[in-house]
């Protein structure tokens, strides 16, 4: 498994991983965190060459790709991008075939795809992004290049696009531990208008599907899948819940006070109809029983 000690990786790890009898965790430096005792740590520089030729000597029956370049706004080396988002999951998909791993799982993102411009949920057959030195086209162009592995190999590949993931441990550039850390200590918060919708989804939904993606008998050898609540929440009230709950006084949410951004999409929600159907998965957190949950962690 890569990506381990990223805010995915951890929350995968601390829900599923006595589930199995043997994990290999490649990271670059050691872990800040408590693993458990069957969690095996491997240094690596992190060269895609360097984690391939890992799997081909330590053999695994799944393997999970959570390693991502570009999440952070300042994080935009285009070769630090091809390097991770694209040949690191092209190399691993083919070391888990030589090893004969039973499934390579993906973590994509709902940034591979165009903004359609409609209210109309996204399906996995929609447009995606081409210019491979962004975030969303360097990931969209791993699911092109991994859908092209799976044409002459025997290892089952399956994407996960990740929508709007929340949770405890997000970078603190985040919208959730933005709001928190400003509302909490009495600030008022900047932000654009918060029309734009979104699909929030809460990490231990996340992590589920990732644990179906992996264990869940599969129907083709190669499948994407969108990972998202299905639903679409503003912003703005995805904040005005979130300072409810928290009982923090709505007026320090200042709405209109930021310009929006050019990245930023009116409507971008996922159909999950997908992945209800095949992989037997559906999100089982509403935005306020995540809320109230994500805030009984500082209270």
């Amino acid at each position: 498994m890569t990506g381990g000690s990223g805010f995915i990786g951890r929350h995968f790890l601390n829900d599923y991983a006595h589930e199995f009898s043997r994990i290999v965790l490649p990271l670059r430096s050691a872990p800040d965190f408590e693993l458990p005792s069957h969690v095996e740590v491997k240094m690596v520089t992190g060269k895609p060459e360097e984690v391939s030729s890992l799997l081909k000597n330590e053999p695994c029956d799944y393997v999970l790709n959570a390693a991502g370049y570009g999440v952070k706004p300042n994080d935009r080396d285009a070769s630090q991008m091809k390097l991770v988002n694209i040949d690191l999951p092209t190399q691993l998909a083919k070391a888990a075939n030589i090893v004969q791993s039973k499934r390579f799982v993906q973590l994509g993102s709902m940034s591979e795809y165009l903004a359609n411009g409609t209210d109309i949920a996204t399906r996995e057959t929609d447009t995606v992004v081409r210019n491979t030195n962004s975030y969303g086209g360097s990931k969209a162009e791993a699911t092109q290049q991994l859908r092209k592995v799976s044409e002459s190999e025997e290892t089952e590949i399956t994407c996960l696009r990740l929508f709007g993931v929340f949770g405890e441990g997000e970078a603190p550039h985040r919208l959730l531990p933005s709001l928190q850390s400003k509302l909490s200590a009495g600030e008022t918060v900047p932000m654009s208008e918060g029309t734009q919708i979104r699909d929030f989804i809460y990490i231990p939904d996340v992590t589920s599907a990732i644990f179906a993606a992996l264990t869940q008998p599969e129907r083709a050898r190669f499948t994407v899948y969108n990972i998202g609540s299905g639903r679409g929440i503003s912003v703005r009230e995805f904040s005005k819940v979130f300072c409810r709950l928290g009982k923090y006084r709505p007026e320090q949410l200042n709405f209109g006070s930021l310009p929006m951004r050019d990245t930023d999409v009116s409507f971008m929600v996922a159909n999950i109809e997908k992945a209800n159907t095949f992989l037997d998965w559906r999100p089982e957190w509403t935005t306020e029983t995540a809320l109230a949950d994500y805030l009984s962690k500082f209270h």
